[in-house]
């Protein structure tokens, strides 16, 4: 438990015994059974409140932003528990006013629960982000790395300069790669591979006609890859 979680803890604990102590001071028993009810209501209301901010001081950054909405449903509930002492006060019979709290709390874990189908969800495409992003990653840096070198391999030959500044920006911007891309992944991976070794061996007509192929699979892939769901 951090830093945060503690105070929030300790204020929630102090908060929960403030109402305790009001209600052995302020009440005398015998106490009803609508009174009984709502303290409890009360009480627990208290209680799902500091527990929800709790939870929310141990969530990543990325997700408080989308967390935080979650305190309006404790707050709401809070109102709620709150508002049904007046019909306690007006004498309304127990089996009603318990029916009315159990809705209630009912419509508050409902709510509870859609957030954290969206927080499940969150987590599930943060997972899925990383490695659909890696191999568009890969192209741009070998692309960049490429392009770097040809300038100092073929001093003389300004358009293969141009065509591979021009592919490394492509592959800076190209889709992420998910399934249905696989070949055409697999493709520029060649692709790259052999213009390296081009590159490496200085072969002039051999990078030409690699970086065609290249700039050609490219295109290819982002056709293929706007025609997917």
């Amino acid at each position: 438990m951090n830093f945060y979680q503690r105070i929030i803890s300790a204020i929630s604990l102090a908060v929960i015994g403030l109402t305790i102590a009001v209600i052995r001071v302020c009440f005398e028993p015998p106490y009803s059974d609508l009174f009984i009810t709502e303290c409890i209501a009360i009480v627990l209301a208290e209680l799902v409140a500091g527990t929800t901010f709790v939870l929310i001081c141990r969530k990543r950054d990325s997700m408080l932003p989308y967390s935080l909405a979650v305190t309006w449903i404790p707050i709401i509930y809070m109102l709620f528990s709150l508002v049904m002492i007046f019909p306690a006060v007006l004498g309304m019979q127990l089996k009603y006013f318990i029916l009315l709290h159990a809705a209630g709390l009912t419509f508050a874990a409902i709510a509870y629960g859609i957030f954290v189908l969206g927080e499940h969800n969150i987590r599930e495409q943060e997972q899925k982000d990383p490695v659909q992003l890696e191999n568009k990653k890969n192209f741009y840096q070998q692309m960049r790395k490429i392009a770097n070198e040809i300038p100092d391999i073929f001093p003389d030959q300004l358009q293969l300069w141009k065509t591979s500044e021009k592919l490394a920006e492509n592959l800076l911007f190209c889709a992420c790669s998910r399934p249905g891309l696989e070949n055409a992944d697999r493709e520029l991976e060649c692709d790259l591979i052999e213009l390296q070794n081009a590159v490496s061996s200085a072969d002039e007509a051999k990078c030409e006609r690699l970086l065609k192929r290249l700039q050609k699979n490219y295109l290819a892939r982002e056709e293929q890859a706007k025609s997917l769901p």
